[in-house]
């Protein structure tokens, strides 16, 4: 019986496809939004802890 493909072409491929780069995963969004939400939260809280110290250095 006469195959198409011999042994060595078949081993080639795999190893060609060994050697190929593999796909990039598709990049999401540059921050997500829980980040962002995240990072307003921490920013509030920074903010009333300056505004609490503000307003009991001066009323002391």
């Amino acid at each position: 019986m006469d195959t198409p493909h011999n042994g060595n072409a078949s081993l080639q491929t795999s190893t060609s496809n060994l050697n190929a780069k593999p796909a990039e995963p598709v990049k999401e969004a540059k921050y997500s939004t829980d980040t962002i939400w995240l990072w307003v939260a921490v920013i509030a809280t920074v903010s009333n802890i300056v505004v609490v110290a503000v307003v009991c250095a001066c009323a002391f």
